[in-house]
């Protein structure tokens, strides 16, 4: 959790930066594209954690496993759902970099940003941290 509640701050950061700001601004796109890869890679590792650990059958795929929590009520559908959304931009930013488009970032990170928050609250509320 600290990984993503550090990733947090640092896309905080950058939120009083209007999107024309960002599209300019190297190293705040720099400080967002780390952020977001990490934060939405631990979000799955913990809950790829949380699945095991409580011995549920693991999904095909590693999205699945906020399908998993979902059904497990520990996060809702809604935010599973953006999770996946979010596990695939992280998957552009890894994979893909050389075609990354700053304004589809800037947008998304704002939503993501939220739903890691969102997903960290809802794991401490689950294991009673």
């Amino acid at each position: 959790m600290s990984v993503i509640r550090h990733c947090l701050e640092r896309l905080s950061s950058k939120e009083v930066l209007s999107e024309q700001e960002f599209l300019v601004d190297a190293d705040a796109q720099d400080v967002v594209l780390r952020n977001l890869q990490v934060g939405v890679q631990a979000a799955l590792d913990i809950a790829l954690h949380v699945v095991r650990d409580e011995n549920w059958q693991l999904p095909g795929a590693s999205t699945g496993t906020f399908d998993i929590l979902a059904q497990r009520n520990v996060i809702s559908q809604d935010l599973a759902d953006r999770l996946r959304l979010a596990v695939q931009m992280r998957n552009l930013l890894v994979h893909a970099y050389d075609a990354i488009d700053m304004r589809r970032v800037f947008r998304a990170y704002r939503d993501s940003a939220q739903d890691l928050d969102l997903f960290g609250k809802a794991i401490a509320q689950y294991f009673r941290l």
